[in-house]
């Protein structure tokens, strides 16, 4: 019976763990996906020819450009949220 609770306790430690890489992982696909469908926006503007295009395609450029900042930062607040969560479980495992 022990070795059952200890099986239980040892799983539920695990899932946390890799419930925190799947979390840190969509958000990285998320914001993967969200630049190439805005790349492909800019790309379709300075495809087409006109004045009110190109400047579509400036203005989605400075906003990929803009997409491209704020995943960077996400990024870095998702691991250090991760890091730090993955630190505090780890820490109850320790006697």
């Amino acid at each position: 019976m022990e070795h059952f609770l200890i099986l239980i306790e040892f799983t539920s430690f695990m899932v946390r763990f890799i419930s925190l890489a799947v979390r840190l992982f969509a958000n990285m696909v998320a914001g993967h996906a969200l630049l190439k469908i805005l790349l492909l926006f800019v790309t379709l503007m300075f495809s087409y020819a006109g004045a009110f295009t190109i400047l579509g395609g400036v203005i989605g450029f400075f906003i990929v450009l803009a997409i491209i900042i704020l995943e960077v930062l996400i990024a870095f607040l998702q691991a250090y949220v991760f890091v730090f969560l993955v630190l505090v479980y780890s820490r109850e495992l320790l006697p």
